[in-house]
Protein backbone atom coordinates (compact mmCIF):
# COMPACT_ATOMS: atom_id res chain seq x y z
CA UNK A 1 0.00 0.00 0.00
CA UNK A 2 1.60 3.63 -1.11
CA UNK A 3 1.03 6.02 1.53
CA UNK A 4 0.11 9.49 0.07
CA UNK A 5 1.87 12.53 0.90
CA UNK A 6 1.09 14.99 3.18
CA UNK A 7 -0.93 18.15 2.59
CA UNK A 8 -1.00 19.83 5.75
CA UNK A 9 1.10 20.94 9.23
CA UNK A 10 0.17 19.37 12.32
CA UNK A 11 1.89 19.48 15.39
CA UNK A 12 0.93 17.59 18.35
CA UNK A 13 2.98 17.59 21.05
CA UNK A 14 2.36 14.19 23.80
CA UNK A 15 3.91 11.97 26.28
CA UNK A 16 2.96 8.73 24.25
CA UNK A 17 2.20 10.00 21.20
CA UNK A 18 3.88 13.05 19.24
CA UNK A 19 1.95 13.86 16.45
CA UNK A 20 3.17 15.53 13.57
CA UNK A 21 0.61 15.04 11.07
CA UNK A 22 2.07 16.26 7.40
CA UNK A 23 3.47 19.64 6.40
CA UNK A 24 3.65 21.73 3.40
CA UNK A 25 1.75 24.37 4.55
CA UNK A 26 -1.30 23.91 2.03
CA UNK A 27 -4.73 23.58 3.66
CA UNK A 28 -5.87 20.29 1.69
CA UNK A 29 -6.00 17.19 3.48
CA UNK A 30 -4.89 13.65 2.09
CA UNK A 31 -6.11 10.10 2.40
CA UNK A 32 -5.09 8.57 5.89
CA UNK A 33 -3.39 5.55 4.41
CA UNK A 34 -6.34 2.82 5.97
CA UNK A 35 -8.21 0.34 3.79
CA UNK A 36 -12.24 1.04 3.48
CA UNK A 37 -13.37 0.58 7.26
CA UNK A 38 -16.03 -2.14 6.41
CA UNK A 39 -13.07 -4.33 5.44
CA UNK A 40 -10.27 -3.30 7.97
CA UNK A 41 -13.33 -4.09 10.44
CA UNK A 42 -13.31 -7.26 9.06
CA UNK A 43 -9.84 -8.27 9.11
CA UNK A 44 -9.87 -6.79 12.75
CA UNK A 45 -12.50 -9.20 14.13
CA UNK A 46 -10.62 -12.04 12.27
CA UNK A 47 -7.97 -11.61 14.11
CA UNK A 48 -9.34 -10.87 17.63
CA UNK A 49 -13.11 -12.14 18.16
CA UNK A 50 -12.04 -15.57 18.44
CA UNK A 51 -15.50 -16.81 19.64
CA UNK A 52 -17.30 -15.09 16.30
CA UNK A 53 -19.79 -13.73 18.63
CA UNK A 54 -19.67 -10.14 16.77
CA UNK A 55 -17.27 -8.64 19.93
CA UNK A 56 -14.12 -8.15 21.09
CA UNK A 57 -13.98 -8.61 24.82
CA UNK A 58 -12.29 -10.04 27.83
CA UNK A 59 -9.61 -12.34 27.49
CA UNK A 60 -9.85 -11.39 23.03
CA UNK A 61 -8.45 -7.63 24.12
CA UNK A 62 -5.13 -9.21 24.71
CA UNK A 63 -4.60 -9.87 20.91
CA UNK A 64 -3.95 -6.53 20.69
CA UNK A 65 -2.44 -4.55 23.48
CA UNK A 66 -2.68 -1.22 22.42
CA UNK A 67 -6.21 -2.02 21.83
CA UNK A 68 -6.52 -3.65 25.64
CA UNK A 69 -5.01 -0.02 26.68
CA UNK A 70 -7.48 1.94 25.19
CA UNK A 71 -10.71 -0.26 24.86
CA UNK A 72 -12.82 2.81 26.75
CA UNK A 73 -12.08 5.08 23.91
CA UNK A 74 -13.90 2.45 21.64
CA UNK A 75 -16.32 0.67 24.07
CA UNK A 76 -19.13 3.56 23.06
CA UNK A 77 -21.86 1.78 24.98
CA UNK A 78 -19.74 0.87 28.04
CA UNK A 79 -20.30 -3.11 27.99
CA UNK A 80 -16.63 -3.84 28.15
CA UNK A 81 -16.15 -5.10 24.77
CA UNK A 82 -16.03 -3.46 21.50
CA UNK A 83 -18.66 -4.73 18.76
CA UNK A 84 -18.41 -4.08 14.60
CA UNK A 85 -20.21 -1.32 14.25
CA UNK A 86 -18.31 0.96 16.91
CA UNK A 87 -15.01 -0.50 15.31
CA UNK A 88 -16.31 0.67 11.99
CA UNK A 89 -17.52 3.52 13.04
CA UNK A 90 -13.76 4.40 14.77
CA UNK A 91 -12.56 3.33 11.03
CA UNK A 92 -14.64 5.61 9.56
CA UNK A 93 -13.82 8.83 11.39
CA UNK A 94 -10.05 7.98 10.81
CA UNK A 95 -10.43 8.05 7.15
CA UNK A 96 -12.36 11.04 6.80
CA UNK A 97 -9.54 12.89 8.98
CA UNK A 98 -7.64 11.96 6.17
CA UNK A 99 -3.94 11.94 8.04
CA UNK A 100 -1.66 10.34 5.99
CA UNK A 101 0.78 9.95 8.92
CA UNK A 102 1.61 10.74 12.40
CA UNK A 103 5.13 11.49 13.85
CA UNK A 104 4.72 8.86 17.28
CA UNK A 105 7.07 9.37 20.02
CA UNK A 106 6.90 6.69 23.12
CA UNK A 107 7.95 6.88 26.84
CA UNK A 108 8.72 3.91 28.79
CA UNK A 109 8.78 3.21 32.36
CA UNK A 110 10.11 -0.10 34.00
CA UNK A 111 8.74 -0.70 37.55
CA UNK A 112 7.96 2.80 37.45
CA UNK A 113 11.19 4.39 36.42
CA UNK A 114 12.41 5.42 33.02
CA UNK A 115 13.42 3.25 30.86
CA UNK A 116 17.10 4.52 29.26
CA UNK A 117 18.82 2.58 26.15
CA UNK A 118 16.22 0.46 25.03
CA UNK A 119 15.53 -0.58 21.48
CA UNK A 120 12.08 0.06 20.50
CA UNK A 121 10.55 -0.76 17.49
CA UNK A 122 6.73 -0.06 16.19
CA UNK A 123 5.03 -3.06 14.95
CA UNK A 124 2.29 -3.12 12.97
CA UNK A 125 -0.10 -5.49 13.64
CA UNK A 126 -0.22 -7.93 10.86
CA UNK A 127 -4.19 -8.05 10.36
CA UNK A 128 -3.69 -4.25 9.11
CA UNK A 129 -2.60 -5.32 5.97
CA UNK A 130 1.31 -5.68 4.86
CA UNK A 131 1.66 -1.32 3.31
CA UNK A 132 2.51 -0.17 7.00
CA UNK A 133 5.93 0.03 7.78
CA UNK A 134 7.79 -0.76 10.61
CA UNK A 135 9.75 2.00 12.71
CA UNK A 136 12.43 2.22 15.86
CA UNK A 137 14.43 3.68 17.76
CA UNK A 138 16.25 4.00 21.16
CA UNK A 139 15.08 5.25 24.52
CA UNK A 140 16.45 8.56 26.05
CA UNK A 141 17.72 9.06 29.68
CA UNK A 142 13.78 10.18 30.42
CA UNK A 143 12.64 6.83 28.24
CA UNK A 144 11.46 8.54 25.35
CA UNK A 145 11.95 7.11 22.31
CA UNK A 146 11.16 9.04 18.75
CA UNK A 147 10.42 6.42 15.56
CA UNK A 148 12.45 6.26 12.82
CA UNK A 149 11.06 4.88 9.65
CA UNK A 150 13.77 2.77 7.51
CA UNK A 151 13.19 3.59 4.21
CA UNK A 152 12.57 0.97 1.84
CA UNK A 153 12.81 3.20 -1.75
CA UNK A 154 9.07 3.19 -2.02
CA UNK A 155 8.14 4.88 0.27
CA UNK A 156 6.89 8.81 -0.14
CA UNK A 157 9.83 10.59 1.49
CA UNK A 158 7.11 13.47 2.38
CA UNK A 159 5.83 11.81 4.59
CA UNK A 160 9.38 11.55 6.81
CA UNK A 161 9.41 9.16 10.14
CA UNK A 162 5.85 9.10 10.27
CA UNK A 163 3.51 6.10 10.89
CA UNK A 164 0.01 5.45 9.62
CA UNK A 165 -2.87 5.63 12.18
CA UNK A 166 -3.36 1.94 13.58
CA UNK A 167 -2.70 -0.28 15.83
CA UNK A 168 0.91 -1.38 16.49
CA UNK A 169 2.94 -3.66 19.15
CA UNK A 170 5.97 -1.99 21.02
CA UNK A 171 9.00 -4.65 20.89
CA UNK A 172 11.52 -4.03 23.48
CA UNK A 173 14.85 -5.28 23.85
CA UNK A 174 16.74 -4.17 26.90
CA UNK A 175 18.68 -5.96 29.50
CA UNK A 176 16.21 -5.98 32.05
CA UNK A 177 12.96 -6.65 30.17
CA UNK A 178 11.74 -9.32 30.17
CA UNK A 179 10.57 -11.49 27.36
CA UNK A 180 6.61 -10.97 27.29
CA UNK A 181 7.60 -7.71 25.72
CA UNK A 182 10.01 -8.83 23.01
CA UNK A 183 8.62 -11.32 20.24
CA UNK A 184 4.77 -10.68 20.19
CA UNK A 185 4.92 -8.06 22.76
CA UNK A 186 2.45 -7.30 25.82
CA UNK A 187 2.73 -3.62 25.39
CA UNK A 188 1.71 -1.34 22.34
CA UNK A 189 -0.11 1.40 21.01
CA UNK A 190 -3.11 3.20 18.64
CA UNK A 191 -1.47 6.39 16.87
CA UNK A 192 -5.31 7.58 16.22
CA UNK A 193 -5.70 10.47 14.36
CA UNK A 194 -8.79 11.53 16.50
CA UNK A 195 -7.88 11.27 20.10
CA UNK A 196 -4.62 12.69 20.90
CA UNK A 197 -5.08 14.26 24.33
CA UNK A 198 -6.48 10.81 25.39
CA UNK A 199 -2.90 9.50 25.05
CA UNK A 200 -0.98 11.64 27.67
CA UNK A 201 0.56 8.88 29.37
CA UNK A 202 3.89 6.46 29.41
CA UNK A 203 3.82 2.63 28.89
CA UNK A 204 4.06 1.65 32.00
CA UNK A 205 6.01 -2.31 31.62
CA UNK A 206 6.78 -4.35 34.53
CA UNK A 207 9.82 -6.97 35.21
CA UNK A 208 7.36 -9.90 36.65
Amino acid sequence: MAFPSVGTQWRWSLLLLAGAIGCSGRKSRIDSGLGDPAETTKAMFQALDKNSDGSIQGDELAGSPGLAASVGGWDTDGNKGISTAEAQQRFEKWKALRVGAINASTTLKLNGNPLRGAKVEWVPESWMGSGFPTASSTTDPSGRAIAKVASDGNRDASLGDGLPPGFYRLVITHPEVPEKYKVNSQAGLIIAPDDPMGLLKAIELTSE
